[in-house]
């Protein structure tokens, strides 16, 4: 079965922090054990390394991003803001922290915003100072 491009925060995978990072994993098992977290989704790090390595963001992914927003949207608050932050697969860990090293993109309001600030903060993984703290090249899973 492919891995999905997309893993909502509620989903069991979304607490498996080898496929979407230490950060979203521990907000996916907090939400988990009935502790309050806003809802997310989670590109998982295959979905970002796909986006990386392609020259230009695959339609299908960005198609598939416009249409979970949409279906998403209508059950929020019809004035809800949405923030895209990083979950590396190599942040937070024991031994680094890559803290300010990726891009968080706060007070967004539509699709093509988020989708912009999604492709922002993948791209920060290729930034020499986030490679270069940790000694190597970076997985980011995005939440």
């Amino acid at each position: 079965m492919p891995e999905p491009l997309f893993i909502r925060y509620d989903q069991r995978q979304a607490r498996r922090p080898e496929r979407v990072g230490l950060k979203a994993a521990r907000l996916a098992r907090l939400h988990h054990y009935g502790l309050p977290v806003p809802p997310f989704w989670v590109i998982p790090a295959s979905t970002g390394e796909q986006i990386l390595l392609s020259t230009s963001p695959s339609e299908e992914i960005h198609a598939a991003w416009s249409h979970l927003f949409y279906s998403w949207q209508s059950s929020l608050p019809a004035a809800a803001e949405f923030a895209v932050r990083s979950s590396g697969l190599n942040e937070d860990s024991t031994t680094h922290s890559f803290a300010g090293q990726f891009e968080s993109v706060l007070h967004l309001v539509d699709s093509e915003a988020i989708w912009s600030a999604i492709l922002q903060c993948i791209d920060s993984g290729r930034h020499i100072s986030a490679r270069g703290y940790g000694g190597r090249d970076l997985e980011n899973a995005t939440a």
